[in-house]
């Protein structure tokens, strides 16, 4: 019974494969996978910006504590760290936009602004399954 199944399926396979033959990348807009890296970067970069300006993190001892990464560490590696912040936002965007059938500019933004609070639970409760 079991190798009739799959006798079938295996037919069905052969007769049907070329209708299969598609390339993920010839389904991906390149254009707006980039748009979305962009908006997802600034995303990044207006939480930053907002975070330095005082607008997001309440006190000053607040604001010390979330910007500690960009700040303690030396002069030259600063500007690194927050360029480093803003790609890691802008791919989080991309991974999101790419099953997406339309583009959402908005979900590419909110992605870049927040993607701590999104990945790091995540990652966090899989170091628990480990």
């Amino acid at each position: 019974m079991v190798m009739e199944n799959i006798s079938i399926v295996i037919e069905a396979i052969e007769k049907y494969k070329d209708s299969f033959k598609f390339s993920i990348a010839d389904s991906i807009n390149k254009e707006l996978i980039l748009v979305a890296f962009i908006i997802g970067f600034l995303g990044s970069l207006s939480y930053y910006t907002s975070v330095w300006f005082g607008f997001i993190g309440g006190d000053s001892v607040s604001r010390k504590i979330i910007l500690k990464p960009f700040t303690e560490c030396e002069w030259y590696l600063k500007p690194l760290n927050i360029i480093w912040y803003c790609f890691i936002g802008g791919f989080i965007a991309v991974v999101f936009q790419l099953p997406q059938s339309t583009f959402a500019p908005i979900q590419s933004f909110i992605l870049g602004c927040s993607w701590p609070s999104i990945v790091i639970p995540f990652l966090s409760s899989r170091m628990y399954e480990a």
